[in-house]
């Protein structure tokens, strides 16, 4: 049987979780196949700790994006911070990537195999989804460039030879409209095709009162194209093409501590929503607004041989962002003005080609080459507002005017020199990037039940790196006496040293080898279980943003060999280098009649994970020494009626910094990871009903995660705490109800009907010294949704 129609039979909710549709006699467990280790295999065979939704779950509930994948997937956080292009993906309590050009993220996401390098590329809506694979630890080994915490794949569906349609129309609060298509169908008897596309918008649920404007909305369209040509039973090539646009004004950013400065902002006419994170209300002089394309094409080659196949897969994609406007002070004071500076032009080239046994007998194996070639080029910056003087001039005179007038006239400087509006930084980087690996799996049957696993990868990794910035804060260039000393406070945008230069050359080579090695063993017809040791590793990242120092030797060198460096040059990081990951692991796979579940213990430790963090005016980039997680995954199905399924989803963990002595909040050694709970849990149910000509659905899902702190800045949990938002506990609720007959469906549904509140993060306030500020979640969300199937 194919694999398209052994996945048309199920539907998943997790992990091995099997789910059986309201098209589907409910009562029996569906066998699923999945290419984890990119090759089929039936979810309970594969000795790997993956998670799978299938398409038809996503439909019933709702998951309108990839961001709420999270709320089936207990092991996969997503969170949302400034702007629609920064998110993490996150697995098994890590993950990073976001804010940064010049970083990675640790999970890799995939796309019908092609790697999407960076959060703005991976967030279009894509439509009609067959499954999603999450699979969790590091998965180097066969995928290569920077698996070192997890993956995520996302396979689509084919083009078909038989002629079939859908469409759909949803509407929602906040005004929110989505609308889908999708048509397949052949043109010959070797050839067919595909062609969908979606339109989601929203309106905002956070009220900009400053503007009478709306933040936190949707407005988002992509359009896919398949063209599959079969010219034999052994050979067959698929043609992909997408291109998708966002357009939002996001993300809204919440005041969780009124410092000392928020004092003078009444003064200045401005105002923030004083430690009221859930009013969703907010005062800004400017919106945040996004604008994204992204686009891209894939050829998928298979050829199939006497005992050998041979795949290739050949990508181009492009990306390009725009932060049209911002507001970065978060207050309708224009101390920051509007930035419309920071701008990403991505283009991404990969090719894979790997080949593999089919023939019987005890030995399969499988091989690769995988190449990466990326040019990034970026684009930020940062300029006074028109109140940033006054604003200053208040703070430093303690509320008494003509302090920085006296500071200028002191250095002879002319009556306006410090923080005219417009002065400010810009910087523009670049980064070329080329990497290939080389890879392949040996599977040994040492009986029909017990297979050996051994898995290499060898990945190369060169990047080379460019930055340099126009800084015109004249402010922060002023080398103060001592007795002035308490300005440096206000020396927020201090210059940085351009590179390459005479003790910085910009390149990163980096190469590792990577091994799995697993056992694995099936107990009776029911029941598997595995042990394995896998590596992964992710090379160097660079700091393109304002923040990127040299170290205190690469200083001393530029002194060495007579450069001239600006007045108050702090050192730092000019990049982290590159991150290694490695776990032990048991699992456990059992499917019976009933019943299904799937159970993982495991150790994974992370050596120099590549730590990011925003430290109020820009990002430091650091390695953390070392980072460990033990922890207990448990998922369930329980066929408990011919009608009723119930699923249950556990995860369990101990992620702490074993040893981190120099992040950019200080010794965080010993301490536990900040965001990532102790405690997850999902439970659902789901009831299928059929009377005479109708047939529908039930189904509820409930997340919960422990309390844990939100920050690992010492200093930020402390004034959080003061006013009760250091941390964080999630109890959220969704539902959803359909009614099918014929070819028509109807769909209620709705998401965190409990209206849950929690804070996603929190960080210092931009130039206002002891204040902090935080992402709320979004509140209730509920709709109603029509589809129609056409044959």
């Amino acid at each position: 049987m194919k694999r398209a129609t052994l996945m048309k039979l199920t539907s998943l909710l997790v992990g091995a979780s099997v789910m059986a549709s309201a098209n589907v006699a409910v009562g029996e467990m569906e066998e699923v196949i999945v290419t984890a280790t990119k090759r089929p295999q039936t979810l309970q065979e594969v000795p790997v700790a993956v998670s799978v939704v299938d398409g038809e779950i996503m439909d019933q509930a709702r998951i309108l994006d990839i961001l709420d994948l999270q709320s089936i997937v207990p092991s996969l956080r997503v969170p949302q911070f400034q702007g629609s292009n920064q998110v993490n993906f996150v697995i098994r309590g890590f993950g990073n990537g976001a804010n940064n050009a010049g970083i990675e993220p640790s999970v890799g996401v995939f796309i019908d195999g092609v790697y999407r390098s960076r959060s703005a590329a991976q967030i279009a809506d894509l439509p009609n989804i067959e499954r999603v694979e999450v699979l969790r630890g590091p998965q180097s080994t066969l995928f290569g460039k920077n698996a070192s915490a997890g993956v995520i794949s996302v396979v689509t569906s084919k083009p078909e030879f038989e002629q079939n349609s859908t469409l759909e129309v949803g509407a929602g609060n906040y005004g929110g409209v989505n609308t889908k298509g999708y048509f397949t169908g052949p043109i010959s008897d070797t050839v067919a095709f595909s062609i969908g596309g979606s339109v989601n918008t929203r309106d905002g649920y956070t009220d900009n009162l400053a503007l009478g404007t709306e933040i936190n909305d949707r407005d988002r369209w992509t359009a896919m194209g398949q063209l599959l040509i079969e010219p034999s039973d052994t050979m067959s090539f698929k043609f992909a093409m997408d291109y998708s646009e966002i357009d939002e004004i996001c993300c809204s950013v919440a005041n969780l501590v009124s410092g000392p400065t928020a004092g003078v902002l009444p003064l200045l006419g401005g105002a923030v929503d004083n430690e009221n994170p859930f009013s969703y209300d907010v005062f800004q002089n400017s919106d945040p607004r996004q604008q994204i394309e992204n686009s891209g094409m894939s050829l998928h080659s298979d050829f199939a041989f006497d005992n050998f196949s041979v795949t290739s897969i050949t990508a181009y994609r492009d990306l390009d962002f725009r932060n049209v406007s911002d507001d970065v002070d978060f207050s309708s004071a224009d101390l920051i003005a509007p930035q419309s500076l920071a701008k990403q032009r991505i283009k991404t080239f990969t090719q894979e080609v790997r080949i593999s046994s089919d023939g019987e007998g005890p030995l399969h194996w499988l091989a690769g080459l995988y190449y990466f070639d990326e040019d990034v080029k970026t684009q930020g910056g940062i300029a006074f507002g028109s109140a940033f003087r006054t604003y200053a001039d208040l703070l430093a005179g303690q509320g008494v005017p003509g302090t920085i007038a006296g500071v200028e006239a002191l250095f002879s400087l002319p009556n306006g020199t410090y923080f005219e509006p417009g002065t400010g930084v810009q910087e523009n980087a670049s980064q070329d990037n080329q990497a290939y690996s080389l890879f392949g799996t040996i599977d040994y049957d040492l009986t029909d039940a017990i297979v050996l696993t051994l898995g290499l990868n060898y990945t190369s990794d060169e990047k080379e790196v460019s930055l340099t910035q126009i800084n015109t804060d004249a402010f922060s260039q002023t080398a103060f006496p001592p007795a002035l000393a308490g300005l440096q406070v206000l020396q927020f945008l201090p210059a940085l040293v351009n590179f390459p230069n005479a003790a910085e050359n910009g390149q990163s080579d980096d190469s590792n080898t990577d091994i799995t090695l697993r056992i694995a063993s099936d107990w009776g017809d029911n029941m598997n279980v595995y042990a394995s040791y896998a590596t992964g590793f992710k090379a160097t990242s660079w700091n393109l943003s304002r923040d990127s120092r040299p170290t205190v030797a690469e200083r001393d060198a530029l002194i060495a060999a007579g450069t001239t460096l600006p007045n108050n040059l702090t050192t730092g990081t000019r990049e982290a280098g590159p991150e290694e990951a490695e776990v032990f692991e048991i699992g456990l796979k059992g499917q019976f009649d009933k019943v299904s579940f799937s159970l993982a213990i495991f150790d994974q430790t992370l050596d120099d994970f590549q730590f990011n963090a925003f430290t109020g005016a820009a990002f430091t980039l650091s390695n953390a020494g070392k980072t460990s997680v033990t922890g207990l995954e448990i998922e369930s199905t329980f066929y408990a009626t011919d009608n009723l399924i119930l699923t249950f989803a556990g995860m369990f963990l101990d992620p702490q910094y074993d040893s981190f002595p120099l992040s950019a909040f200080g010794d965080l050694s010993g301490q536990q990871v900040a965001g990532v709970a102790e405690t997850s849990l999902s439970v659902s149910g789901t009831w299928y009903w059929q009377r005479a000509d109708y047939e529908g659905y039930i189904r509820a899902d409930y997340q919960y995660e422990g309390e844990i702190k939100i920050s690992d800045d010492p200093i930020a949990t402390a004034a959080l705490k003061a006013v009760g938002n250091s941390t964080r506990e999630v109890g959220t609720l969704n539902a959803s109800a359909g009614i099918t007959r014929g070819n028509y469906d109807v769909t209620l549904w709705g998401r965190n009907l409990t209206n849950d509140e929690y804070l996603i993060t929190a960080f210092s306030t931009t130039a206002q010294n002891g204040s902090f500020s935080g992402y709320p979640n979004p509140p209730r969300m509920y709709g109603l949704t029509l589809r129609a199937r056409f044959n």
